[in-house]
């Protein structure tokens, strides 16, 4: 039989004031000395039972399940020794099995199962797979695949790992601490709190009703929730990005004439669900970049005259009725020497182009310099300036989160 010193918990519990539970190696009956720290019971019935008879209701347990079998109401569950939750070799386990443990205490235990009852006190427990859960009193512990239950349950400092579920209708839940948290379900009548200082909330389409607050730095993502009302006070508010869609193939060679005429560049053409569900395009500008520029005059040779423009619209548009202006050349822009051979550059428009490029899902835009319609296509002093390996794209400038 293995012996448990007792020395190594906690102070206040000591010899005749809990009693011990051992699954693995612990023993079965309801005698004294069974159930003490070098005699632990092994199961739970005759746990109750010593329990009963000795008008105890602190348990330890020391190694291996403890499956409830019938409600225990206040009660004190206590992990042997200081376990930290995950760390190696944490095998005190507690399983609530639907059973009612109303104002009971869980401390340095593995949870799981189902929760009845209401209220109980979980500190530095590793809340795994535990559904129906409902408590105002959840400190410091690591929360995976956790369901919550209607009724108000408060989490402090607590690790959020993989999903949360709300559920139903009432009650205010508030989350303080970091990690992964998925809200999918939250019916009207229902507010939560969510208190992060990092990680990442995500809020399903399925919570059509109640009110999220949100507090701290924290990254919200996939927020479709329809009739669910989002109050967004994070220190960072909306999370911007930006990214950027190129055309597919560049164009070989692009003569620039010394007349005026329409110039065609390549169409850029987003694929689907390029930005994140719920991002919201905040500016794009229209990115060229090309790999040298040839002048074939035999003279010097630049952009001729100011305001020159190439512009850019949807492919469904019309050009001189839907296209708006992407880059304003400069008068002398481009300056080549007489038949010289320079490199390349690339040039990100000043001009914001988000109210023609104002969806990104599977669209395609066409980029031109503009003379038949719009007269400002732009042009060369000599007979040509030709650009290699011309290509056209967007930049796009979005944010995720928010209400």
């Amino acid at each position: 039989m293995r012996g448990v010193d007792s020395s190594g918990q906690r102070a206040a519990i000591r010899e005749g004031e809990a009693v011990y539970f051992d699954a693995i190696q612990g023993v079965s009956g309801t005698e004294y000395p069974i159930g003490t720290p070098n005699m632990p019971v092994s199961n739970v019935a005759d746990l109750r039972a010593i329990c009963a008879a000795r008008h105890l209701r602190t348990i330890v347990v020391v190694d291996g399940n403890l499956v409830l079998d019938a409600a225990m109401q206040s009660y004190h569950f206590i992990g042997f020794g200081r376990k930290k939750y995950l760390a190696t070799g944490f095998t005190q386990r507690v399983n609530l099995n639907g059973q009612d443990v109303t104002g009971s205490t869980f401390r340095d235990l593995w949870i799981n199962g189902e929760q009845a009852g209401a209220n109980p006190h979980f500190e530095r427990c590793f809340l795994d797979n535990t559904s129906s859960l409902q408590s105002e009193s959840v400190f410091n512990c690591l929360l995976d695949y956790t369901e919550i239950r209607d009724g108000s349950s408060i989490f402090y400092d607590c690790m959020f790992q993989s999903v949360i579920d709300t559920l139903g209708v009432g009650g205010v839940t508030i989350y303080r601490g970091s990690g992964d948290l998925e809200i999918d379900t939250h019916a009207a009548g229902s507010v939560s709190d969510v208190h992060m200082v990092n990680g990442v909330l995500t809020i399903d389409g399925t919570c059509n009703g109640g009110t999220i607050n949100l507090y701290g730095d924290f990254t919200l993502i996939n927020h479709a929730a329809a009739g669910c009302t989002v109050n967004d006070y994070r220190v960072g508010g909306r999370q911007g990005h930006s990214k950027d869609q190129w055309c597919a193939t560049p164009i070989a060679s692009l003569a620039i004439p010394a007349a005026a005429a329409d110039l065609t560049f390549a169409d850029v053409v987003f694929p689907a669900d390029f930005l994140p569900a719920g991002a919201v395009i905040e500016s794009v500008q229209l990115m060229l970049k090309w790999r040298k520029q040839v002048d074939s005059s035999a003279a010097p040779n630049a952009i001729n005259g100011a305001n020159h423009t190439i512009r850019i619209k949807k492919s469904t548009g019309a050009w001189g009725v839907d296209d708006v202006i992407g880059i304003m050349f400069a008068d002398n822009q481009l300056a080549t020497d007489a038949s010289a051979t320079e490199g390349g550059d690339m040039i990100v428009g000043s001009y914001d182009v988000d109210s023609e490029v104002d969806d990104t899902d599977g669209i395609t835009y066409n980029v031109r310099s503009e003379e038949t319609n719009r007269g400002d296509a732009i042009h060369v002093d000599g007979a040509s300036l030709t650009l290699y390996d011309v290509y056209t794209g967007l930049r796009v400038y979005y944010t995720t989160g928010g209400g």
